[in-house]
């Protein structure tokens, strides 16, 4: 009750902080980032201290939108981690607030397109594969590199061209946008998970709703925006 309350009470200084940020990019992405200082008892008699983070999940924000329902949903979310976080640790209660936090990342629309040379940051994670195609397919030869690795010259189309049409894009045009990406998982019973690259941060734009094994991490970039692309099996 105190936890949500305190969301509550911030509701309206959010939205104004979201607002200014709006001005200044016109449209951005956002998610909120709580604060809280836990103790319990242990059976010695001495006091146990936690502070843990809860997030609420990734909202696009454009010029004129009202962020009213997805305030109420963010903060429903991270109301609900504190809940579970409490039943499954076991006596926590909560001390006080810490903080809150406003993330935002300028929103540039998604669209998959010709290779660009990766950035230096991350080049330096040899696990990412940066696919050197010249059509506007990124999304599927990233996603074809994930599902048949190969050792040498991995970025190289021709390695994936027998397996172009392995893949159920029925109802998905090129390229890629992210409203699609649900669809796709369920006609090829795949896990995927995008991410923007830009100004030097990561930050999640689509994350999987089920369990997945893990396969590889593929890159693609677009010229307004960077995606990293993570593709699983669902279990």
């Amino acid at each position: 009750m105190i936890f949500y309350l305190f969301l509550s009470n911030m509701k309206l200084e959010v939205e104004q902080e979201l607002n200014i940020r709006r001005k200044k990019v016109r449209d951005v992405k956002w998610y909120l980032n709580v604060r809280v200082d836990m103790v319990r008892n242990i059976e010695d008699g001495t006091k146990e201290k936690t502070t843990p983070h809860f997030r609420s999940k990734t909202y696009t924000s454009l010029e004129n939108d009202d962020n009213d329902h997805n305030l109420n949903e963010a903060f429903q979310k991270m109301n609900g981690s504190l809940e579970e976080f409490i039943h499954k640790g076991s006596n926590w209660i909560i001390n006080k607030v810490l903080g809150l936090e406003v993330n935002t990342v300028k929103y540039s629309p998604i669209s998959g397109s010709s290779y660009m040379k990766l950035p230096s940051k991350l080049y330096a994670f040899h696990s990412i594969t940066n696919i050197k195609n010249e059509d506007r397919k990124c999304f599927l030869w990233s996603v074809l590199a994930a599902l048949h690795p190969v050792e040498r010259n991995p970025d190289r189309v021709s390695h994936y061209m027998k397996y172009k049409d392995s893949l159920n894009f029925t109802g998905i045009d090129f390229p890629v946008s992210l409203s699609k990406v649900e669809k796709f998982e369920k006609q090829n019973n795949l896990s995927i998970n995008v991410f923007g690259w830009e100004d030097g941060e990561v930050f999640p734009l689509y994350m999987l709703k089920c369990q997945m094994v893990l396969m590889k991490l593929t890159c693609c970039i677009c010229p307004m925006m960077k995606i990293l692309i993570t593709v699983g099996l669902k279990i």
